[in-house]
């Protein structure tokens, strides 16, 4: 059968449940580091070396205080980095029951569209205005330039 989604049996549980949110961003992609700070947007970048070590240092403390154990679902949007987030800090859960894990492209970061690839530095005033700039990264409901192809 279909069954529930992870979302769906998460709320079965009912308005008298108390649960945990544990809200946490995925480590340093490459694109962070070694490009100088692009517009990464959907594009795939893997974590950085410090990015894994951010994950496991994020896992560890998590187990220390005793809150890793208690995972019982994990979201994780459809990019490498956060899904590999997910997964080396889960793996210092060693012997912790496993959990359902949901992976959606509603979770990924917002499409920079145009502005993908681009240095965050060099396209104000280059190639875009900054107050444009601005907008296309800090609103929600101001779309940015098409993608060129």
């Amino acid at each position: 059968g279909m069954g529930l989604s992870p979302a769906s049996k998460c709320a079965a549980l009912g308005s008298s449940s108390v649960a945990t949110l544990i809200l946490i961003r995925h480590g340093e992609s490459t694109w962070n580091k070694d490009y100088d700070e692009r517009f990464t947007g959907w594009f795939d970048a893997p974590l950085s070396k410090l990015g894994k070590r951010e994950a496991i240092e994020a896992g560890r403390m998590l187990r220390e205080r005793g809150i890793l154990g208690t995972v019982n679902v994990a979201f994780t949007s459809k990019l490498k980095r956060s899904y590999d987030t997910l997964e080396l800090m889960m793996d210092e859960n060693s012997g912790g029951a496993p959990f359902p894990v949901s992976r959606s492209w509603r979770l990924n970061e917002r499409h920079y569209g145009g502005l993908q690839g681009y240095n965050k530095n060099a396209v104000v005033g280059a190639i875009y205005d900054k107050e444009d700039v601005r907008k296309w990264r800090r609103a929600w409901n101001v779309p940015p330039p098409p993608p060129t192809v």
